[in-house]
């Protein structure tokens, strides 16, 4: 009987995982960041809704800075390469502070954003970036210099990017707001969906501008442009006009 009873509450207790959540309130005492023992990594996935940092440096580093009753329910593990950050399963938290991830790094090849917190890439010189924004994430690359970045924001977010780039592929779908300005030798903007891309300060040689849906692109052409609509939104353009132009529906191309 007692056995049977044990077998019972186990059952019990795997079936409401996920469901029986202990709320964690911050304390307001924020800790010092602290360091994480981690292994060597080349890829990010952020969950939940923390901030998340990543700065270019000779040594890989990560930390964890949160309300000192938080912090410890904060995990950052290496699995094949890849650093899983989220907070442990059955804890629902509450900081009253932002619960900070900071990564120092010389090489990284993707990052994916699943929470709806912040994401800052700031100073960062790598060969080749994918990062992909699949929430409503605010997400800023401030100062990068990426030899080919292809980035991808899926959910209604915001994104500012700056940089110089050789290959840049910037698609948005939904109805996200972005603002990309810097130098590239080739850019692809891709809009789906209703979103807004501010593009008119991104020196192109060579620019692809494709819209698919009721969405706004404001870009600048310089030595080859090319401009697909398709739906009903608008293509706003400034500098050289397009080589190659392509419009299905109601959509328009008006220069500014």
């Amino acid at each position: 009987m007692k056995k049977l009873l044990l077998i019972l509450v186990s059952t019990f207790f795997v079936a409401c995982e996920g469901i029986l959540n202990i709320e964690i309130i911050g304390d307001g005492q924020p800790s010092d960041p602290i360091l994480q023992r981690v292994g060597q990594f080349t890829s990010i996935d952020l969950y939940d809704s923390f901030e998340l940092e990543i700065r270019s440096s000779d040594k890989q580093e990560v930390y964890i800075q949160a309300e000192s009753n938080i912090v410890r329910y904060v995990n950052a593990d290496v699995t094949d390469g890849r650093l899983f950050i989220q907070r442990f399963p059955n804890y629902d938290l509450v900081p009253r502070f932002p619960i900070k991830i900071i990564v120092t790094t010389p090489v990284l090849e993707e990052v994916n954003i699943y929470g709806n917190g912040k994401l800052l890439i700031d100073s960062l010189e790598i060969p080749a970036l994918k990062l992909n924004i699949y929430s409503r994430a605010k997400s800023e690359l401030q100062d990068v210099l990426i030899d080919q970045l292809q980035l991808l924001s899926n959910s209604g977010g915001s994104v500012a990017l700056d940089g110089v780039f050789r290959d840049l592929s910037f698609r948005q779908a939904g109805s996200g707001t972005s603002t990309i300005t810097g130098y590239s030798d080739i850019a692809r903007i891709i809009q789906e969906g209703s979103g807004i891309i501010t593009a008119n300060d991104l020196y192109a040689n060579n620019i692809n501008v494709s819209l698919f849906g009721s969405g706004l692109i404001y870009c600048r052409g310089l030595d080859g442009f090319s401009v697909l609509i398709n739906d009903n939104g608008r293509v706003y353009y400034t500098g050289a006009e397009p080589d190659l132009i392509d419009i299905k529906g109601s959509g328009n191309l008006v220069p500014f």
